[in-house]
């Protein structure tokens, strides 16, 4: 069962770098990231292995709720991983993998895919499915980091310096990596709704044109975050309270949409 052997491998590499990290605090380079870096990295072969065979053997062109979720859990340890190289991310690595680990557990009860098409969709419907589903998982990535951002604030106002977040980068550290999340999450998805609207018959005809309305909002509420930050310097609870909308608007387009259809109406999206 490749889902819990993912998890595992997820779980056994976050303890190992959050004893790196906690080490380092105490004498650098005492302990060796290696070991973790390693496991993790088996976990994220894996967790690709197990991707790469559902898509390769469905047929289906558009993912399942459960396959978003794997998507978003893949990038999440990729990014975490690659983190992980540098120390003072190593914490955040930690943070992060067991999040990973559980999205994987997501294709348990349900296939990745849809059933697959009698007609196989154009490239430009493909890259259009593949910029929605990347810009999805950078936002997803972009609201964890905005919640571990409002944790570390919290701690810090409260002068609780001890725990868990004492692992994490610095306040200031975590908010540049958030709004570099959202940045590329930003541009991903305004690429992804300009192809929309290019490659996508009759968009705001379909069954869910209420999809394409809710991802606009949201992509309005993630600009206005962006210009608020350039013009105004937006940071802190401020900034962390305009990610959570946008990402809540987004989640609403995408898994909302997904749970009527797939759950209730027992169609695809496509």
């Amino acid at each position: 069962m490749f889902q819990v052997t993912i998890l595992a491998c997820y779980g056994a590499a976050a303890w190992l770098l959050a004893r790196v990290r906690l080490a380092e605090e105490r004498s650098p380079g005492s302990v060796s990231p290696a070991p973790g870096l390693l496991v993790g990295a088996a976990g994220l072969l894996l967790h690709s292995a197990d991707l790469v065979s559902e898509f390769g053997t469905s047929g289906g062109s558009e993912l399942s709720i459960a396959g978003v979720a794997s998507v978003v859990g893949w990038l999440v340890a990729l990014t975490a991983l690659l983190a992980a190289l540098k120390p003072r991310f190593r914490g955040l690595a930690a943070v992060l993998l067991p999040l990973a680990g559980i999205l994987a557990l997501a294709p348990l009860g349900q296939a990745l895919t849809a059933p697959a098409n009698t007609t196989r969709p154009d490239w430009e419907l493909r890259a259009h499915i593949l910029m929605s589903v990347t810009a999805y998982s950078l936002l997803s990535l972009g609201a964890v980091i905005a919640v571990l951002v409002a944790l570390q604030d919290r701690a810090l106002r409260a002068r609780k310096t001890a725990g868990w977040t004492r692992i994490l980068p610095p306040l200031e550290t975590m908010e540049n990596v958030l709004f570099l999340t959202i940045h590329v999450g930003f541009l991903v998805l305004t690429l992804a709704l300009f192809s929309g609207l290019f490659f996508v018959d009759d968009l705001f005809a379909q069954h869910l044109a209420h999809k394409a309305i809710l991802s606009i909002i949201a992509w309005g509420v993630f600009g206005i975050l962006l210009l608020g930050r350039w013009q105004f310097g937006w940071r802190g609870r401020k900034a962390v309270r305009w990610v959570i909308t946008g990402y809540m608007v987004l989640l609403l387009a995408y898994f909302g949409s997904r749970l009527i259809l797939e759950l209730v109406l027992g169609r695809q999206w496509g």
